[in-house]
């Protein structure tokens, strides 16, 4: 059995229902639609705390950690997102707990709409746009590593929103860009461009954990930091690395400095956003809140017998 609920009547309802044995409901909160490269927030709030809780989206699955809520109830809180190459479409999400030794699955469907990218055209050395035979097997090394790391995002949420701007310069280029390097067409921006002078100061978005702080063949002298929950940040053309893998690290510190390694066409800070392993739009998340993202979104309450 299951109704829908505006998010304001879903919190009269949490608290006009405190005692779980009296209720016996879950409440998903999500959106209907989003955009290409959109990040968005996902709750669950349930009746039990759960022994595992595991996020399903397009294809990739992700544990995440239950936090207590006064009255008895526990959340489920996700952040997720597209990328700018994904097909329209409509996509089933669903958040699958188990408790008791009884799985129990909460599907929800989004629409994924389509956006219009602007084109950028840039001038790099030809190396950087087909890069020579000799490097081709180190740049898979460096994308297999990428992908391996990110993996290993753990199930603890330690983000929190809004985001820590890493450094205070402009945009340059905003995500989702279409990027052509010297007349050849390459896939779109994956992250966001920030102006950056040679040795400014690089700060971490949100608490975590560095993955990887190494160099790479086109983003220079690069950091990942997991933050939990499927989250990851990454900070590439770093002219120096200050942090190591496995080291924790706070919010607004300090990961390295600003430069102009890597595939480049001037000193610049291009902050990559992975929500599940994908690139999405990192700058609606230094505006909004977890309220804010969550505001108005539909609710969905489910019996739980």
């Amino acid at each position: 059995m299951a109704r829908r609920f505006s998010l304001v009547a879903l919190f009269l309802l949490l608290c006009a229902s405190p005692c779980p044995a009296a209720g016996k409901r879950a409440l998903f909160i999500a959106p209907q639609a989003v955009f290409q490269g959109e990040p968005f927030l996902v709750e669950l709030r349930l009746p039990f705390d759960p022994e595992s809780a595991v996020l399903i989206w397009l294809g990739r699955s992700q544990p995440l950690e239950a936090r207590p809520l006064d009255g008895g109830f526990w959340v489920l809180r996700g952040l997720v997102g597209t990328q700018a190459s994904q097909k329209p479409g409509r996509e089933l999400l669903a958040l699958r707990v188990e408790a008791g030794g009884r799985s129990r699955t909460f599907p929800w469907q989004i629409e994924i709409k389509g956006r219009a990218f602007p084109e950028s055209r840039l001038t790099v050395p030809e190396k950087m746009v087909v890069p020579p035979e000799e490097v081709r097997a180190r740049i898979e090394r460096e994308s297999r590593r990428v992908r391996e790391a990110l993996d290993r995002s753990m199930a603890e949420n330690l983000w929190t929103l809004p985001l820590a701007r890493p450094v205070k310069g402009i945009v340059t280029c905003p995500y989702g860009w279409r990027r052509v390097y010297n007349g050849k067409p390459r896939n779109p921006h994956s992250g966001v461009d920030l102006r950056a002078a040679v040795g400014a100061p690089v700060h971490a978005v949100a608490p975590g954990r560095v993955l990887l702080a190494e160099e790479h063949y086109f983003a220079g002298n690069v950091v990942y930091v997991d933050h939990g929950g499927g989250v990851a940040s990454a900070y590439a053309h770093l002219s120096r690395i200050d942090v190591g893998p496995g080291q924790a690290v706070e919010r607004g510190q300090t990961l390295g400095l600003a430069g102009a390694t890597g595939r480049v066409t001037g000193p610049h800070l291009h902050l990559g956003l992975f929500l599940q392993g994908r690139h999405a739009d990192a700058m609606p998340l230094f505006e909004s809140d977890e309220k804010a993202l969550l505001d108005g979104r539909e609710g969905l309450e489910v019996a739980i017998d």
